[in-house]
């Protein structure tokens, strides 16, 4: 069985930025879990969490700008 090489960066990224779990991180990578927890803990990210939510929030009380440009979409194709 060849080895999975794994980055630091790589690692730390597959968890704060696109807000994997071990388990996704584990099945990424073609590992076991407790392979991905021991890697994590050996690279100094030991306690590193998740911290994606899982919804968005928009702001509907703020007004919005409205276009008020022409819309010369399909124009070309008007008789005159």
């Amino acid at each position: 069985m060849e080895r999975v090489k794994l980055t630091i960066t790589g690692l730390t990224n597959d968890v704060t930025v696109a807000g994997l779990s071990r388990k996704e991180i584990a099945t990424k990578y073609g590992i076991s879990q407790g392979q991905i927890k021991k890697a994590m803990d050996r690279a100094g990210l030991k306690n590193i969490r998740v911290k994606m939510d899982k919804f968005e929030l928009i702001d509907d009380t703020i007004p919005t700008a409205v276009d008020d440009s022409p819309n010369y979409a399909g124009m070309e194709n008007m008789q005159y």
